[in-house]
């Protein structure tokens, strides 16, 4: 095998951030990126339920969180509650999850919270979870959750 010289064609910027710096997908993104995540996130979710439409509502957002509601078979088009109280829809939830909330939801973020009819997606207030590829797998384990759900057997009550 004959060795020649190596050459770089291309330089990709560090993605450490330095002085000043951080890259895009580590910032916030904005009402019009999650709207697109949303639209894309209940399209694809509508493929899984036979084409019933799936609305999506944030519902509460901080500087580093926001929480999506999803609903199956809704009328409404995305939209964004200005008044949503972030900690005050986070407590409704925790009443929800039988296990304590880790703070940290950079380290979980995807976790999803089944009420009533409604899934809630509490997710990092970062581009790189609002991305339309995120939206696709999202809704991939969603639905892979979903399915695994419905094939576990179900405990046997006393009659």
């Amino acid at each position: 095998m004959r060795q020649g010289r190596q050459e770089t064609s291309s330089t990709l910027p560090a993605l450490q951030p330095h002085e000043g710096y951080f890259p895009k997908l580590w910032g916030a993104p904005d009402e019009p990126q999650r709207a697109q995540y949303a639209r894309t996130l209940s399209a694809s979710l509508a493929d899984w339920f036979k084409g019933k439409k799936i609305d999506a509502r944030l519902v509460a957002r901080g500087a580093d969180l926001a929480i999506l509601r999803l609903h199956l078979g809704g009328h409404e088009d995305y939209a964004e509650d200005a008044a949503g109280e972030l900690g005050e829809v986070l407590e409704q939830l925790a009443a929800h999850i039988h296990r304590p909330l880790d703070g940290n939801f950079q380290l979980m973020p995807d976790l999803r919270v089944f009420v009533g009819d409604c899934l809630y997606l509490i997710k990092p207030m970062q581009m790189r979870f609002w991305l339309r590829s995120t939206a696709l797998a999202d809704a991939d384990g969603i639905a892979l959750d979903l399915q695994q759900a419905a094939a576990a057997p179900q405990p046997r009550g006393a009659n």
